[in-house]
């Protein structure tokens, strides 16, 4: 009789244990973070009877910014932008730590552990500002599709790209629209680290080398190429088929919104 009695106890707690250990597996894909309550609504567009003066690109608009920042940073205060991109499920905010650049590595943008991780740059490596010559953003390649997870299938193919070409940054103070020139794989290099871009040669060249570098999942639209002066957006995520290359979408810089 007690054998039955602890036999039945242990498979009681055997089954309580394996739901919780599945629940806490789980619970990154449940629980939504707070910060996605804040995403911009879309359509995004510049409207069409904003009083703003234009030059170089440049606007002054009167307009405010779409994203609640200031609810955002009452969350995580390592939030200082947002990254949208039209047609696509890509809406996330964009976060870089004060102490640790791999913290959203396995962190959300609440800065509650999860798998998913958020989408970040690197403080070592870039300011907030948008105004180095290369900012690069990185986010996991998921299979659930959530981050970068459909990068690589949105624009490996070409059409689809030339109907998604825009990239959108919010910051508290301005909007930056970047247009996609390149959406290729590429070696697992750390860009930043092995090319210093604000050298004119070194910036020039890269680009130049970039858009021979061609693979099947390749996709370049020539009359876009950057030249030193402009600024270059990197999307940085892992290659689908897992093996060690990254796959990158880059937009150069077309226009800026600075807010009232």
């Amino acid at each position: 009789m007690k054998k039955r009695f602890f036999l039945i106890i242990g498979i009681v707690l055997c089954l309580f244990l394996s739901a919780t250990f599945l629940f806490l597996g789980l619970k990154p894909l449940l629980i939504k973070p707070k910060t996605a309550d804040f995403a911009p609504e879309r359509p995004v567009a510049i409207d069409d009877n904003t009083d703003s003066t234009a030059n170089a690109g440049n606007m002054v608009a009167d307009k405010k910014c779409p994203v609640d920042f200031a609810s955002l940073k009452s969350i995580n205060s390592d939030i200082y932008a947002w990254i949208d991109i039209p047609g696509t499920n890509i809406s996330y905010p964009v976060l870089q730590s004060e102490n640790d650049d791999a913290f959203y590595l396995n962190h959300d943008s609440d800065g509650n552990y999860s798998s998913n991780g958020a989408i970040f740059s690197e403080k070592e490596y870039n300011t907030k500002s948008f105004e180095d010559p290369v900012t690069v953003l990185y986010g996991h390649d998921m299979l659930s599709g959530d981050m970068f997870g459909k990068l690589q299938s949105y624009y490996s193919n070409g059409d689809f790209l030339r109907e998604n070409d825009e990239i959108l940054i919010y910051t508290p103070h301005k909007e930056l629209r970047y247009k996609i020139f390149a959406a290729t794989p590429y070696n697992s290099f750390h860009l930043l680290y092995y090319y210093p871009f604000e050298k004119s040669y070194v910036f020039n060249q890269f680009f130049d080398e970039l858009y021979n570098y061609r693979t099947v999942s390749s996709t370049y639209i020539k009359d876009r190429k950057p030249f030193h002066g402009d600024k270059v957006l990197v999307l940085s995520t892992c290659m689908n088929s897992g093996n060690q290359k990254r796959y990158l979408v880059m937009g150069v810089l077309s226009s800026t919104v600075e807010y009232n």
